[in-house]
């Protein structure tokens, strides 16, 4: 590891980058730059103390290409290697008509194919003098934007290298050069790392370290000890003309000759080299090539284990080379069955793709170490899998953990040309493309970092991943390292990680208990019962992907409640849930019995700390029916899951594969699966940033349909995975809308039996969403939610009626019989009205209170006043009587209307009843008679009688003329007389009050004629006309114009904006060549580009109400 900071300027202890403006863009635009790619003025007077030499970085160079293969594979299976292989940097000559340089006629190409090649190593080229400042600049902006801020440029040595270099340092930050020339695209680097290329002559050293710059060199023609001297007479003068000497960046090409490589090494080291490139001749066979690589690679790291604090003082002895020995292990079983998936359904069905918005400064350079960091310290972010060649069935299936190297993260700045644009971006695309890029399981890596800058302060942060490398629990514990790396970053310190990592290969794959596989045997039979959903699309028999996500959600209050009814029925809620897709599943199949697949997750004590993939996916099997009582549905749930996870050590793919005939391929058996997830990146703790979720739309499912929920402050969030080769979005849709409405009859406990539960997509829609669209649809509604209490220890089913006919923007809830459940009824009434205090807040709503629900619903709407909240706006009670006053009261207890339902067999309400509920409110008490049980046969009529109560909206009147006539005489709107010539050169023009814009890019406006009038031929027929806009003076000018006969007026026009006849004194002319005529009913629509503008302070003229008026603003505290 390098322990300078290779900067022009000095770092503080511990500091791995500096904030700076960087010159050339907002002056607000501070970025964390890295040390490495600075290139600031000299300061004179700077005297940074010298440090130690670290050990040189190690590049690649390359030659070659005279063979008739081209021998462009070679080059990238060269930068590919060095990528993953440690190596620094990658250095590309620019050769033309060259018998050793072929390949390189424009390195430009090449550097833009190696970016999207590689994701770490750094690409350097040498450009000739000749280039224009220009095409450098923008080129490699291109090039650094494409590869995520990874590009150096070296150039020759000419005499105009100062000036050319200026105006590429200028260009390159966003600035402009004669001829209004400037820089795109945008690169992420804020300056362009550059080298002068030198020879033997020491002026070349001398001309870049006055200009700040790094050297690349070549040691054909000089010897080290002349080479050391040219060193040292760079970074003095580098030192003189106040840079950092140490910070100067030197890189030696050398030819690849490992045989001969510590002694020299050394001695460039004491040189005073940062960089070697070994020379790579691509001219070879790919064996040839290979074995290259391979013997500078263990050079490389032969030399940086030996010496990993070596200075430029020459070690008397060296210790034995390090080597770095392959580990791998058998795979597990989950590892095997996910490789035989990914052979089968392509090796993105796994992937796994988890992002995170970041708000707030975020040091690209600190993640960057925080990633490598965290990849080194877990082998499973390292492991690759590998069969023996010709092993279609993973019999010999390895899991290899590759050695430790340099980790890629691939930053794409999506802000455009200008740092302070808004863009809008869609972070699915992002995500979906990390998504479907697939993972090479045999070579990796299987772990990726994407950060894409949308604002200076704002970032994306993408974790790609396979299911093969990580599960869930993994993917939390490189979420918390992660954190604790940037923060050590930040800080200047070592990372405090909390215990050592766990590795897969130290866990051993046990066989599970006896009687474990006879059980699996006996819950799955013979003929395990396979779910047989209904599809949009024909099944083919073989994985369609890819897929798409719908995500529903259940509010904060419903969670809760569902939370508490769970507990109550000592289940979990995921069992509630399970039980609910359960029940949803069943009504869209009419299958009773069928397998449904879930995730074990649960880990043993030694594999807390591994980062791998050790979830095991279970098949349930489950059965219902409409006689099931709820209760003892969800407790059974709770059972099958328990037994499974007891059993979940079994060899179970191996008794799965005998049951299916594609082993690897889940969906044969469990083609639906429900889980229970989290947002682990949203606990990413990042100094000076905030984590924001990002909803994603894309998918890569294995499975035909997979439900996850997502517990969080603002309740359940139920995203389903769905195939989009078998379903529609509005199926799948459709699906958690469904459930939706399940769960919140579990939760307001008006379902019984399985059969009592809405399971039919043809149901109304959940009140809050049919609500609020009602609601978008007439503003003259405001939401009333409806809270209904059923009688005391009664059945909430008793308002299923009632609430599948009452209207949409009534939002009604039913209180079922949990709330106060074991309480006194004074207790009762407060827990209620808590609750539903808390669920409406300063919002409207309404009480129906039935049978004995009636003396409940008054009590909480008295303690709901009681309690300084707002009163009811209606209270209902059906087949209910009245409480009795306490004695002396004299005083109404209410002041909200009364709406009294009178029927019913068993309980009859006298009218002297519905007195006394007169007496208890000063409101109006109304009394509907009905014959028979009110909710069972008369739901339709008592739903409408309550939408009357709640809504007082007038009937709409029929639109005629005259109506719509006196409508628009209220709409205010500048006075226009549009003039324009006629086709004998005579000035014509009306008065116009429908004129408005229409378009800004284009400008663009719109005039509507009469079609009776005189003015339609002329106008229409135009190619030129100009809107004047009358001034609040000009209203007799207005009257002239809009009479019959208005020929003296328009003798009165003259030429103004392009020769047009207009009003002198106008509030604003536009200037329009025409474009469109489109019919209008009975006008015609005139569209006009605009071409000139005129304007002046007087104020408009309007019409208003068939009059003229003056606007007249209101005063600054009324302004908004």
């Amino acid at each position: 590891m390098n322990d300078r900071t290779p900067d022009d300027r000095p770092a503080e202890p511990g500091s791995a980058v500096e904030r700076l403006a960087v010159p050339g863009q907002h002056a607000e635009d501070e970025v964390e730059i890295p040390r490495h790619i600075q290139a600031p003025a000299p300061r004179p007077g700077l005297r940074p103390a010298h440090r130690r030499r670290p050990a040189p970085d190690f590049s690649l160079s390359f030659s070659g290409g005279h063979h008739q293969d081209p021998g462009y594979g070679l080059l990238v299976e060269a930068a590919r290697y060095a990528d993953t292989h440690g190596f620094h940097g990658l250095w590309l000559p620019e050769r033309h008509l060259h018998s050793s340089g072929g390949l390189f006629p424009n390195p430009l190409v090449l550097a833009a194919a190696l970016a999207r090649e590689t994701h770490r190593v750094r690409i350097n080229t040498v450009v000739l003098p000749p280039h224009d400042p220009v095409r450098i600049a923008g080129e490699w902006s291109m090039a650094d934007s494409l590869s995520g801020g990874r590009i150096g440029i070296g150039i020759g040595v000419d005499g105009a290298c100062g000036e050319r270099l200026e105006q590429i340092r200028a260009l390159w930050r966003g600035g402009r050069r004669a001829g209004d020339v400037s820089r795109v695209p945008r690169p992420v680097q804020p300056d362009p790392p550059v080298f002068l290329a030198v020879g033997d002559d020491r002026a070349g050293y001398e001309e870049a370290a006055r200009a700040g710059l790094g050297v690349v060199t070549e040691m054909t023609d000089q010897s080290v000890e002349r080479f050391a001297e040219d060193v040292a007479h760079y970074r003095a003068t580098r030192e003189r003309y106040g840079f950092d000497p140490d910070a100067g960046r030197v890189v030696v090409v050398l030819s690849a000759c490992p045989g001969t490589g510590l002694a020299l090494i050394d001695a460039l080291a004491e040189a005073g080299a940062d960089e070697l490139a070994a020379l790579v001749d691509l001219g070879v066979t790919p064996e040839q090539l290979r074995a290259v690589l391979g013997e500078l690679d263990v050079l490389r790291r032969r030399y940086h284990e030996d010496v990993p604090q070596r200075t430029t003082q020459r070690a008397p002895q060296r210790a034995a080379p390090a080597q770095y020995t392959e580990h791998s292990a058998p795979a597990t079983p989950v590892q095997r069955r996910l490789w035989l998936a990914a052979r089968r359904l392509g090796a993105a069905a796994h992937n796994e793709a988890r992002a995170v918005r970041l708000r707030g400064p975020l040091d690209l350079t600190a993640l960057r170490t925080a990633v490598e960091a965290v990849v080194h310290r877990h082998d499973g972010l390292r492991t690759v899998f590998r069969a023996e060649e010709g092993d279609a069935d993973g019999e010999t299936l390895r899991q290899v953990v590759l050695p430790p190297a340099p980790v890629g993260v691939t930053v794409t700045d999506a802000r455009g040309q200008d740092p302070s644009d808004t863009v809008q971006v869609d972070p699915s695309d992002i995500i979906r493309a990390v998504r479907e890029d697939a993972h090479d399981l045999a070579h990796g890596p299987l772990f990726t970092v994407t950060v894409v800058r949308l604002g200076d302060d704002d970032h994306l942060l993408v974790l790609g991943t396979h299911r093969i490398a990580l599960d869930g629990h993994a993917v939390r514990l490189v979420t918390r390292d992660l954190g604790e790396a940037y923060r050590a970053v930040r800080e200047g310190r070592v990372p405090e990680f909390s215990g050592p990592a766990g590795t897969n290969l130290s866990l051993t794959v046990t066989a599970g208990r006896d009687g474990d596989v006879a059980w699996w045997r006996e819950h799955l039979g013979e003929v395990p019962p396979v779910l047989r959903l209904p599809t949009d699309r024909p099944r083919g028999g073989q994985f369609r992907g890819p897929g798409a996500a719908v995500t529903v959600r259940l509010d904060a209050a419903d969670t809760a409640r569902l939370q508490s009814w769970s507990g109550r029925h000592r289940v979990t809620l995921f069992a509630t849930l399970c039980t609910g897709w359960q029940a949803v599943l069943r009504g869209v199949c009419g299958q009773d019995e069928f397998l449904l697949a879930t995730t074990f997750g649960q880990r043993e004590p030694q594999a807390q700390d591994v980062v791998g993939s050790l979830a095991a996916v279970l098949p349930l099997r489950v059965s219902l029916t409409d006689a099931t009582p709820l209760d003892e549905a969800v407790r059974a749930t709770r059972d099958a899951l328990l037994d499974a996870g007891e059993r979940a050590a079994a060899p179970l793919d191996a008794l799965l594969a005998g049951l299916t005939p594609h082993p690897g391929e889940p969906r044969s058996l469990t083609p639906v699966s429900v889980d229970f997830g989290d947002e682990p990146l949203l606990g990413l703790t990042l100094p000076g940033l905030r984590t924001e979720a990002v909803e994603d739309t894309g998918a890569c499912v294995p499975l035909e349909l997979m439900l996850t929920a997502t517990r969080s402050r603002t309740g359940l969030a139920l995203r389903l995975q769905y195939d989009t080769g078998l379903y529609d979005e509005a199926t799948a849709r459709g699906l958690v809308e469904v459930l939706v409405r399940v769960l919140t009859a579990v939760a307001d406990e008006w379902a019984e039996t399985v059969g009592d539960l809405p399971v039919s997509a043809e149901g109304p829609a959940p009140a809050s969403a049919s609500t609020a669209a009602e609601l978008a649809a007439n503003p003259d509604l405001t939401p009333v939610t409806l809270f209904c209490l059923p009688p005391v220890g009664g059945s909430p089913l008793v308002f299923r009626p009632l609430l599948a006919a009452l209207p949409l923007e009534i939002d009604a809830v039913v209180v079922g019989r949990g709330k106060g459940a074991g309480r006194s009824f004074e207790e009762s009434v407060g827990d209620v009205a808590g609750w539903i205090a808390e669920r409406v807040g300063e919002g409207a709503y309404a009480l129906f209170g039935h049978g004995g629900g009636g003396l409940p619903a008054y009590e909480v709407a008295r303690r709901l006043v009681r309690d300084g909240g707002p009163g009811p706006r209606h209270l209902f009670v059906a087949e209910s009587r009245p409480p009795q006053r306490d004695a002396g009261e004299s005083e109404p207890r209410l002041a909200c209307p009364v709406t009294v339902v009178t029927g019913g067999e068993e309980v009859a309400v006298s009218v002297r009843d519905v007195d006394l509920w007169a007496e208890l409110t000063t409101g109006p008490v109304s009394q509907v008679e009905l014959e028979g049980d009110v909710m069972e046969s008369h739901a339709d009529a008592v739903a409408e009688r309550v939408r009357g109560a709640l809504f007082d909206v007038p009937e709409a009147e029929p639109v005629t003329p005259e109506l719509f006539r006196e409508a628009m005489a209220r709409l205010a709107a500048p006075v226009t007389v549009v003039t324009a010539w006629d086709g004998e050169g005579r000035a014509r023009a009306f008065t116009a009050s429908a004129v408005c814009s229409l378009s800004a890019e284009p400008p663009l406006l719109l005039v509507c004629v009469d079609r009776s009038s005189r003015a339609h031929e002329v106008f229409t027929r135009a190619d030129r006309f100009l809107v004047n806009v009358l001034g609040d003076e000009q209203a007799a000018v207005a009257r002239e114009f809009a009479g019959r006969d208005r020929a003296a007026a328009e003798a009165s026009l003259v030429p103004l904006e392009r020769g047009l006849p207009g009003l002198p004194g106008a509030a604003a002319r536009f200037a329009c060549v025409s474009r469109q005529v489109l019919p209008g009913g009975d006008h015609s629509i005139l569209t006009g580009r605009i071409e000139a503008v005129a304007l002046s302070d007087a104020p408009a003229l309007v019409h208003f109400r068939r009059g003229w008026h003056r606007a007249v603003a209101l005063p600054p505290e009324e302004q908004p």
